[in-house]
């Protein structure tokens, strides 16, 4: 069994892991000349895969409370993962291409949206009551801000569909937007990584003597 110093470590060290995997996806790197010859340096996936790792070891600790991000994220994951396949042959400029990714990064904020409120679950087990309501509120701004952008990206991909000038150069400012948010959102984490991430230990009954108290510890303690 581990002891409390374990739990808190390993938590710390899993909110890192979701934290380093959220920055991986905001990277995008397309090298090529067009169509169906670009390719996807650091494909998306592979930090959302982080990011379903993190959450499996926080998992350990908290089952209940990341349960909806945890099946989620597996699912998100692998939708990217098969996307990801999907754009090497159809190439990432094109109309279709760019709508479908649009659909993905809506199904990527839903799956931020559930491991925040996850967070506050967590959160509210670990008793860090006075996180609740300042996480509610700022992820409330990063993940209307991040629907803001992904409208962008729609109205890309509308804009490339009829051949307007403009859509490379709101492909280039949405994905920078896309970096920004993800930065700001993967500091709640690393927020996190450094706080007491452990549920509350069992507190003796508020009618128990002290003495019964002390004696209740060194019974313990014998044990």
């Amino acid at each position: 069994m581990k002891t409390r110093d374990q739990i808190i470590d390993g938590n710390r060290k899993s909110f890192r892991l979701v934290m380093w995997g959220l920055i991986l996806t905001g990277v995008h790197a397309i090298l090529g000349s067009g169509g169906s010859l670009q390719f996807q340096v650091l494909p998306e996936f592979l930090g959302l895969l982080l990011m379903w790792k993190g959450i499996l070891g926080l998992s350990e600790t908290f089952q209940e409370e990341f349960t909806d991000s945890r099946i989620f994220g597996k699912t998100t994951w692998m939708a990217f993962a098969l996307g990801w396949v999907v754009f090497l042959f159809l190439g990432y400029s094109s109309a279709i291409s760019q709508l479908l990714y649009v659909l993905l990064d809506l199904f990527e904020l839903i799956f931020f949206d559930k491991l925040l409120k996850d967070c506050n679950r967590a959160l509210k087990t670990c008793g860090h009551e006075d996180e609740i309501q300042n996480l509610k509120k700022n992820r409330k701004i990063a993940l209307r801000v991040m629907f803001f952008i992904i409208l962008l990206a729609g109205i890309q991909a509308i804009l490339t569909f009829a051949k307007m000038k403009w859509a490379s150069l709101l492909t280039y400012t949405t994905i920078t937007l896309l970096l920004f948010i993800k930065l700001y959102i993967s500091m709640f984490f690393l927020r996190f990584s450094g706080q007491e991430f452990a549920p509350l230990q069992e507190e003796a009954p508020s009618y128990m003597s002290l003495d019964a108290i002390q004696q209740m510890r060194q019974e313990s303690e014998e044990k």
